[in-house]
């Protein structure tokens, strides 16, 4: 049985070629679940600014796209239970949350839009504002995507040995295997550990101790890859930053959907992002966003 039963797509472009509408009819079919699609018109994407402050000009894009949309979705597969609605989304992304956390969805489905790293210092794109505001599964869709992943890559740390560390890694592989065992997707493992700057200093000298780093890390990798299964062709244990890592990663192994973890960011990287933020917002490959599970009350 699946566990997808009720999906959600965000659509804010109307697009026949779009990866994520065909990417979320597709995993509908598969797991036999509902599919409502959202469409979000934001009147700040129209191009010259005396047009977003004209009510008129305004409602007439909205009524365009209201067309544009409502078109598209009776364009789509008639076997899918597909359900769909537009809204208008002002200067705040709020809306869209809240719409999103009433309807409680299994998975939202977006596309990835790419932004610069300026961009998402000063300005909250509406995937950001989803990664750092939404408790739910996130999977972001790149242009390029194929319809169904066939390579899903999970990114675990096994930096930290703590328990809710441990257990979110489980967390992450359990959601994976749930993806691909609705695309009958390949699973690999991916680890990415970076070296602290006193021994990058001067590699040569520090070679004892960062061979040492090494293997302290990659026993709790191969034992995690071990007790799932994962066979020592598909674990990738690398070193290097991460987001460098895993950017020459996704060419060279296919990459289709990267399982990462979704966590607060602190200190700068509220301004930069954390890992999963910056390979979003790259639009490195297609991602799956998870959140940390909330400790059971008890």
């Amino acid at each position: 049985m699946s566990q997808y039963r009720q999906l959600l797509l965000i659509l804010n472009a109307v697009d026949p070629r779009s990866a994520a509408l065909h990417r979320a009819v597709s995993l509908a079919k598969a797991c036999a679940a509902t599919l409502h699609v959202l469409g979000v018109f934001e009147p700040s994407e129209l191009r010259l600014p005396h047009e977003r402050g004209a009510t008129h000009v305004v409602d007439a894009a909205f009524g365009h796209f209201k067309t544009s949309f409502n078109d598209l979705m009776e364009e789509q597969d008639h076997s899918v239970q597909l359900t769909y609605e537009v809204i208008q989304a002002e200067d705040s992304h709020r809306p869209v949350l809240d719409y999103i956390t009433a309807f409680n969805p299994d998975m939202v489905i977006k596309r990835c839009e790419p932004t610069s790293l300026l961009a998402r210092a000063f300005h909250s794109s509406l995937d950001h504002a989803l990664l750092r505001h939404y408790e739910g599964l996130i999977h972001f869709v790149t242009a390029n995507a194929p319809v169904m992943p066939r390579h899903i890559v999970i990114a675990v740390d096994v930096s930290d040995p703590g328990p809710e560390q441990q257990a979110f890694n489980q967390q992450l592989i359990g959601t994976a295997q749930g993806l691909a065992l609705q695309c009958n997707a390949q699973l690999s493992l991916l680890s990415v550990y970076d070296l602290p700057a006193p021994l990058m200093a001067n590699a040569s000298l520090a070679k004892p101790w960062i061979d040492a780093l090494r293997e302290a890390l990659q026993a709790p990798f191969d034992a995690l890859a071990h007790a799932h299964g994962v066979p020592l062709a598909h674990r990738y244990f690398l070193q290097g930053a991460p987001v460098l890592i895993i950017a020459e990663q996704v060419p060279v192994l296919a990459i289709d959907v990267l399982v990462m973890g979704a966590v607060q960011p602190k200190r700068w990287a509220k301004l930069i992002g954390d890992t999963t933020e910056r390979v979003v917002g790259q639009a490195m490959c297609s991602v799956l966003a998870v959140k940390p599970a909330k400790p059971a009350l008890g």
